[in-house]
């Protein structure tokens, strides 16, 4: 995700250099968590991205990389959300990813409970439409 009126991104795809040396907005999970993004990206490339500003979540995101020459990652499903309510622009990552995988997880005494099953099952909904 980049500000749409930057032409860089629009108009090719960055390079590594100029992804990594891009300013970032990246994302914090949690008051103790580390950098989600930058756990996974240094061990693989041995160099980390220009990191300007963290977030706890990606909704604010756009508000941050608009008007800026910011990029931040995120899955293609919620950069595509992102793109219809924002002025912003989409653009692959110059690296390969690894598929996103994401799980639930809850206390077994939970499984049975009425209220918690309803809840996986409108989560297991929002995630596969």
């Amino acid at each position: 995700m980049h500000d749409v009126r930057r032409k860089c991104a629009q108009h090719h795809r960055a390079d590594n250099e100029e992804y990594l040396n891009r300013g970032h907005v990246s994302i914090r999970f949690g008051n103790e968590s580390s950098l989600a993004f930058e756990e996974w990206f240094l061990p693989r490339y041995g160099r980390q991205r220009r990191v300007e500003c963290t977030v706890d979540q990606y909704s604010v995101t756009p508000s941050l990389v608009m008007g800026q020459s910011a990029s931040s990652p995120c899955t293609g499903a919620c950069a595509a959300k992102m793109a219809e309510r924002f002025p912003v622009t989409l653009f692959p990552v110059p690296f390969e990813m690894q598929p996103l995988i994401e799980v639930m997880v809850w206390p077994r005494y939970l499984d049975e409970d009425p209220a918690h099953s309803w809840l996986r099952a409108a989560i297991e909904t929002a995630a596969s439409a």
